[in-house]
């Protein structure tokens, strides 16, 4: 895997990072940890890992009745496109709402397994605000 302490934005870091097999060696990668840059984006990388698992436990299952849209935010821009993953699965009642950026759902599609999951394109609704989005 090539060294995530050269990437110079968190997508960068975000793509050597899901490039690789193995997990990140703090030891080998010690600068990795210092800098907050590839911090966030380690974070995040644990975070679409976090969701693929979710996706693929939940929506993989047969006869599973979970379900999942892609929403714009009327709130995003050109500049800053984004969108809203809503996942909901009413067997255990839970409703999931992710809020990606246009570079973390591309990351997620390219994951063995999610072009099956995820829908392609997103899903036209005006009331849906990224505000919260931390």
């Amino acid at each position: 895997m090539p060294e995530p302490a050269r990437a110079n934005t968190v997508h960068e870091i975000m793509v050597l990072l899901r490039a690789g097999d193995q997990a990140v060696s703090r030891n080998r990668n010690f600068d990795l940890f210092e800098d907050p840059t590839a911090r966030l984006a380690l974070r995040k990388h644990k975070h679409l890992l976090g969701l693929e698992r979710d996706l693929r436990r939940h929506l993989q299952r047969p006869g599973s009745e979970a379900r999942i849209q892609l929403l714009p935010c009327a709130d995003s821009s050109e500049d800053d496109p984004r969108v809203v993953l809503l996942l909901e699965i009413p067997a255990i009642r839970l409703k999931r709402r992710v809020y990606l950026s246009a570079g973390e759902l591309e990351l997620l599609r390219q994951a063995p397994g999610m072009e099956r999951i995820l829908p392609e394109g997103e899903q036209a609704r005006e009331d849906t605000s990224c505000e919260q989005r931390g």
